[in-house]
């Protein structure tokens, strides 16, 4: 996966049909660490291909973007995410595959205008539990679309990198992921399986994918810590290498 396919995807990024909310102000990509379609997202390595897509909802809002992009401009040099999501990925996920290549993307592609923003911060504060879930606040009709196109992407991005294994995170993701028959009329109750995803005018591609919570929802500490190095980092390897092992076979 090269700067040619990083070129592609931004071109495709400005073809999809964004709802009202969401908007694509991805001019340019913000030099450091951070989840795609910010930042490249290329962790441990230049080349993700071959390695792990880990798959997070949306990258947040406007301000979030420009304040971060402004940063790097005015420094001259790489910065990295602030928010919660991406510290607790930091933390917790990539020590754990530090000798596996991993592209940090997301689902929903575009950032949250500054209206939507304030919709869900007044609705946060009249109601601690009111869902940040994008889908809530998106009329209908528009959201089927914008998802669709969402969905398109995800098989660019999946066709672009060959990945082993898709980590889905969070039950918004799996919902999305799964209706329709997209998966193979799969559950969302199967946290793993392989899945053969087959594009138009090039080679199909099988890999696993497993998912788990969102990274945000993980509470802090060593006993999270040991959770997650124990259990979905230790059988995100464990996929991995059964394609490694797959690939070193002999060929009779």
């Amino acid at each position: 996966m090269d700067d040619e396919d990083l070129k592609e995807l931004g071109t495709a990024l400005k073809d999809i049909r964004y709802p009202k909310g969401m908007i694509c102000p991805i001019y340019t990509e913000i030099a450091g660490r951070g989840y795609y379609p910010a930042f490249k997202g290329f962790e441990n390595g230049p080349d993700p291909r071959d390695g792990i897509m880990f798959l997070n909802r949306d990258f947040g809002g406007i301000d979030y973007y420009t304040e971060l992009s402004s940063e790097s401009q005015r420094r001259g040099c790489p910065v990295k995410e602030k928010m919660h999501t991406w510290n607790q990925t930091e933390d917790l996920y990539l020590p754990g595959l530090s000798n596996i290549p991993v592209w940090l993307t997301n689902y929903l592609m575009g950032v949250r205008d500054r209206e939507l923003m304030e919709v869900i911060k007044k609705a946060s504060k009249k109601n601690v539990k009111a869902t940040t879930n994008v889908k809530t606040w998106i009329p209908e009709l528009e959201w089927t679309a914008y998802e669709s196109y969402c969905w398109a992407f995800f098989l660019r991005q999946v066709n672009k990198q060959r990945p082993r294994v898709v980590a889905v995170f969070g039950r918004y993701n799996r919902e999305d992921l799964f209706r329709d028959g997209r998966l193979g009329h799969r559950t969302t109750a199967e946290k793993e399986f392989e899945y053969t995803f087959k594009f138009n005018d090039c080679e199909p591609h099988r890999c696993w994918i497993i998912h788990d919570r969102h990274p945000s929802s993980v509470a802090k500490g060593e006993k999270s810590k040991s959770r997650i190095r124990n259990g979905i980092l230790k059988r995100i390897r464990e996929l991995h290498s059964v394609f490694e092992s797959a690939l070193q076979m002999p060929q009779i």
